[in-house]
């Protein structure tokens, strides 16, 4: 103690000491700085990526709802498909916006941003795809099983799985919240529930409802009397 003490009273060694101090705080202020920036840039490319998921995902819900309704070729879900991702938001407006987190996060961990880069573009990619396969019955016939098994399935994953590991950047909450979140993504919410269940009794009962078109044959033709015979 009386060591320190001298070494304190000591002016040299009191002004190293006070020059190692503000050493220290000064890099750990830059250090929370950088732990807020990284917390912000990382909200942001999860909340961007969590779009990217929605829109990917929910076209494929709906997809399936509208099978319940009966048989559909897999042209006319291709067709649908297009439909469906016309009416979501821009995807360029949310492309500019994701590549604009990714960039920002790349500067705190390059990385992460190479493993995040283009997870975006999975939508125009679906896009054109489907739109050609609507074109040709045929084609999609035979690609909409391989599409939905060996590539949707498979994005959907990816997609997951870099979802959760931005979440686990967050916290431990922010990672499990997420989790519960992709879980109850996995079907429609109740107000969609409730709006698409009006929807079908309408469609089912119009189908009920709709008249039959008689076939035209010989027992349906009119008959001819004896005299015009």
């Amino acid at each position: 103690m009386k060591t320190i003490s001298n070494l304190l009273n000591n002016e040299a060694w009191r002004s190293v000491i006070l020059v190692v101090i503000g050493f220290l705080l000064a890099q750990l202020k830059d250090f929370f700085a950088q732990r807020k920036e990284r917390k912000e840039a990382v909200s942001v490319l999860l909340s961007d990526l969590l779009e990217v998921r929605h829109q990917f995902v929910g076209v494929e819900l709906l997809i399936d709802e509208l099978a319940t309704l009966g048989p559909l070729p897999e042209h006319v879900k291709s067709q649908l498909r297009v439909v469906l991702d016309s009416l979501f938001p821009n995807w360029q407006e949310l492309h500019d916006r994701y590549d604009k987190s990714v960039t920002a996060v790349a500067r705190l961990d390059p990385l992460l941003s190479f493993q995040l880069r283009s997870k975006d573009f999975v939508r125009p990619v679906m896009r054109t795809l489907h739109f050609h396969m609507g074109q040709d019955s045929q084609a999609a016939a035979i690609l909409a099983p391989v599409i939905k098994n060996n590539f949707v399935n498979k994005v959907e994953t990816v997609l997951n799985e870099s979802i959760l590991k931005l979440a686990r950047r967050q916290s431990l909450w922010c990672w499990y919240r997420t989790r519960r979140t992709l879980k109850a993504s996995k079907k429609l919410p109740d107000e969609a529930r409730e709006a698409w269940e009006s929807i079908k009794a309408i469609a089912q009962a119009q189908v009920k409802t709709a008249p039959v078109q008689p076939s035209i044959g010989v027992s349906n033709a009119p008959q001819m009397s004896q005299g015009q015979k």
